[in-house]
């Protein structure tokens, strides 16, 4: 199955590894399909999605524990009048209910490439009705019109400003009679008088009022349709919509979703085989569906959570995709920015693979760090702020402060009473205090032993002051643990090689990309 194929996407994996960069670049393929770039720079991407983003093809959202049901798919939001000071709530459409409506209203413009008959017009009637329950219509006098679905699938007609039990309807029955008699066609429509319902038996002189107006929708529907027929061909306008959600599993996917862990099924969208309309929570009277133009795709941090904790539900919908740590774009990215052949380049390169090696040992493989962490890095100044400042406060997170597995992963071992158990001629990157009980407490307690304090290393830690570039070598060349021959040689060619200046003007943030 090509990656275009699939309509619910999600890509997980640690962080830094450019999930978010990749589901951009996902959801221009959908969108444009062969005509998308093959290789995109970081650049055009960008513009391409915010050009998309305007047009409403793309929208963005992010997942968090306080997301819910009513701000995806649709909820009650309080209204403050201004006369009297008292709230009212109005029904308000979620982010996943407008994308589907816009996407369902551009599938139609394909599907209708002509005339429609009385069948498929009702349908798209009714369709509006359930979309845009609250929407007022202008009638024929000075009254306006909200519509509403009746029983057995007719059309009821609530005057503006009047409570929903005065009404008046009509059923389609009654109105495909009045379609097939007296409709001509789009270019030069009967128009619905009392005296053509009254020759054609249809209605009595007083219930025309729903009729007509019923009619007169239609009409308009079915000009619609054929002006944008006309006026744009709808092989020409980009047809596909993508919803990216990013840190989908950070939110209650099953709360947020609600009845659409159903209808995302392929086969059960608008059109498919199944296809499949439910009531919405909030507007029972209504049917709901998913168009197959809509297209979802998610990202996730398995350092968050892993895959095998998602609901089960969720995971058969999906099409997961697996974005890891990537060893062949860092050498790339850093071929180009400090030239093939670099000392610091292959260091970096170095330290990235055996700090993934020594985590995936110590920890497991969703706990790795990204290759986009590192990609910025043009200096050894660079580097260290990169440890200090991201991979540091990273692993502390990952392993709650277990300094001795962390101390590990960064190859600066300590004995359990605070001893070095690194080599003379490296400069650890952590440094242990030891206290001794009874100096520090001032007598021998039987709750308490001698214990070792860790932190980052004083000279390691100061940003704000230059390192001595021969400790800041000897810090790093440590991590990676090299026999002595190999430490001195990598030692001299770092040293005898200063990095070219940080064309950025010395900006040390780290572009992950992803999070």
């Amino acid at each position: 199955m090509k990656t275009t194929d699939a309509q619910n996407i999600i890509l997980y994996g640690p962080p830094g590894t450019g999930k978010t960069y990749t589901i951009r670049q996902r959801a221009i393929e959908l969108i444009l399909g062969e005509k998308a770039p093959k290789n995109p720079s970081t650049q055009e991407l960008t513009n391409l999605f915010l050009e998309y983003q305007k047009t409403g093809n793309i929208e963005f959202v992010t997942f968090h524990q306080s997301y819910g049901y009513e701000e995806f798919i649709e909820g009650l939001r309080p209204i403050l009048e201004d006369d009297n000071k008292e709230i009212r709530y109005e029904l308000h459409d979620g982010i996943f209910k407008r994308m589907a409506m816009r996407a369902d209203e551009e599938r139609n413009k394909v599907i209708h490439k002509k005339e429609l008959n009385f069948e498929q017009l009702w349908q798209r009637l009714m369709d509006t009705i359930r979309n845009s329950p609250d929407r007022v219509y202008p009638g024929n006098g000075k009254i306006s019109y909200r519509m509403g679905i009746s029983d057995r699938d007719g059309i009821k007609l609530y005057p503006k400003n009047t409570p929903y039990t005065v009404s008046t309807s009509v059923s389609k029955e009654k109105m495909k009679d009045i379609w097939e008699k007296i409709y001509i066609d789009a270019s030069k429509p009967s128009k619905l008088t009392s005296n053509l319902l009254r020759d054609n038996i249809i209605g009595h002189k007083n219930h025309i009022t729903a009729p007509r107006f019923v009619y007169d929708r239609l009409i308009e529907l079915n000009n619609k349709i054929e002006l944008n027929n006309k006026i744009t061909p709808p092989e020409d306008k980009p047809t596909e919509y993508v919803l990216v959600i990013d840190e989908i599993n950070r939110g209650n996917v099953s709360k947020i979703l609600g009845e659409l862990i159903t209808l995302l099924e392929p086969d059960k969208r608008l059109g498919a085989e199944n296809e499949l309309r439910l009531p919405l929570a909030y507007s029972p009277e209504s049917r709901f569906g998913v168009p197959p133009n809509l297209h979802i795709l998610g990202t996730m941090n398995t350092a968050d959570r892993s895959i095998a904790l998602m609901d089960a539900a969720l995971r058969r919908r999906f099409t997961f995709e697996e974005v890891m740590p990537d060893k062949e774009c860092l050498q790339r990215m850093l071929k180009e920015a400090l030239g093939d052949g670099s000392p610091l380049a292959q260091l970096v390169v170095d330290l990235f693979e055996v700090l993934n090696k020594r985590i995936r040992f110590l920890y497991d493989r969703d706990h790795q760090i990204g290759h986009a962490y590192f990609l910025r890095v043009k200096s050894l100044d660079d580097l260290r702020f990169v440890f200090a400042k991201r991979v540091i406060p990273l692993l502390q997170e990952y392993f709650y402060g277990d300094w001795n597995k962390i101390c590990m992963v960064l190859g600066c071992p300590y004995s359990d009473a605070g001893k070095s158990l690194s080599s003379k001629n490296q400069h650890p990157i952590i440094h242990a205090d030891t206290f001794s009980e009874t100096d520090t407490l001032g007598f021998d307690h039987d709750d308490y032993e001698d214990r070792v304090d860790f932190s980052i290393a004083p000279a390691f830690q100061n940003t704000e002051k230059e390192m001595n570039k021969d400790d800041l070598v000897r810090a790093f060349l440590g991590v990676l643990q090299l026999k002595q021959e190999d430490f001195d040689e990598r030692l001299k060619e770092l040293m005898d090689n200063e990095a070219p200046p940080d064309k950025e003007g010395g900006d040390k943030e780290t572009d992950e990309e992803d999070s």
